[in-house]
């Protein structure tokens, strides 16, 4: 029976940057291997998403990346002493193109490492992978569309915007490719996405590059957060969220 976790994103962030970090990761199971169970995982963002104006107002670049490696952390040493652990699946991304850039954003980096669920370990039992709900599941030669940050305060600096907001994106076409697979733990199809309450996902689901590119120009980020683009976006984030309240009092 499958279970249902409620993890936070940014702890599975903190384990595969420690592990990054480090240089210890490990392959991941071979493509051929026989698929495991699965266990759910409800995710927890660290920055707003859900609209395109947030995209722009928090996010460096939005790219078109291909999975090229899939490795995972190694265990602690308690871990492997108790035989219960979590292995973060990391995914090597390369980005492929950039069809938005903020206009303060770092300079581009041509490979990225993203956490990408992970390899539930426990005594007596079959390894379990671990997914985050209402993702897309990251395969190596596999395009995505995905907004990305930097930001100090993460290690690695780099990171996806949120896990949720990056779409398949073979052929250029945004919700082609790879399964993704929504909250109710069934795939999302077109007509899903149509009425999904995500303006990222319902604007952009079926579209191409050149009309997902004016659609990101034409997304206005929020004023307060634009007058902190200097700012780390989670400071900035904080900061906007601080002002907002003030003049809501």
């Amino acid at each position: 029976m499958t279970m249902w976790h409620r993890i936070r994103k940014p702890l599975l962030l903190a384990a595969a940057a420690a592990t990054v970090a480090a240089g210890g990761h490990d392959p991941a199971p071979a493509p051929g291997a026989a698929p495991l169970e699965k266990v759910y995982a409800e995710g927890l963002a660290a920055l707003p998403s859900d609209s395109l104006s947030d995209w722009t107002s928090y996010a460096d670049y939005v790219v078109d990346a291909v999975a090229t490696r899939v490795d995972r952390s190694r265990l602690t040493a308690d871990e492997i002493a108790s035989g219960e652990g979590l292995a973060v699946r990391l995914v090597t991304m390369q980005v492929s193109e950039i069809l938005w850039t903020s206009p303060t954003a770092h300079p581009q980096p041509a490979t990225l490492v993203i956490p990408d669920g992970g390899y539930l370990l426990k005594p007596g039992k079959p390894e379990r992978q671990l997914v985050t709900a209402d993702t897309v599941t990251l395969e190596v030669g596999h395009h995505y569309l995905m907004p990305i940050f930097y930001d100090q305060h993460f290690h690695p600096a780099w990171q996806g915007l949120n896990a949720a907001t990056f779409l398949p994106f073979d052929d250029g076409v945004a919700g082609r490719g790879t399964e993704l697979i929504g909250a109710d733990r069934q795939p999302v199809t077109a007509l899903k996405a149509a009425a999904d309450p995500r303006d990222s996902r319902r604007t952009l689901w079926g579209r191409n590059a050149p009309t997902i590119r004016a659609s990101l120009a034409a997304a206005k980020p929020d004023p307060v957060a634009a007058n902190h683009a200097d700012l780390p976006p989670s400071v900035r984030y904080q900061t906007a969220l601080r002002e907002h309240r003030s003049t809501q009092k």
